[in-house]
């Protein structure tokens, strides 16, 4: 890979099977992207994770989760993007 060639790097951690499929297919699409699946965590070795998608309730504890990077260090500086499949409506 040419070093000015952008790569950001994906894990798709979303536990809806069918999401993850779709999500991750989506994504390896793109050009520059790569993309990890659901077992990311337990074999991304160096590579450095930069975005995590993942489903509603597995998000939120990623994106709170104080000790990460100690738990896995790949997710140390990723930002969390949380995608359901349930839609709500605001009411105002």
């Amino acid at each position: 890979m040419n070093p000015k060639e952008f790569r950001l790097v994906v894990a798709v951690m979303h536990s809806e099977p069918l999401m993850a499929a779709g999500l991750t297919a989506v994504l390896r699409a793109e050009p520059g992207i790569e993309v990890l699946g659901n077992d990311a965590l337990g074999r991304s070795g160096d590579t450095r994770i930069e975005v995590v998608i993942a489903g509603y309730q597995d998000g939120l504890r990623l994106a709170c989760e104080p000790q990460r990077r100690a738990l896995w260090p790949a997710l140390a500086a990723a930002r969390v993007v949380v995608v359901s499949s349930s839609a709500r409506g605001h009411r105002g």
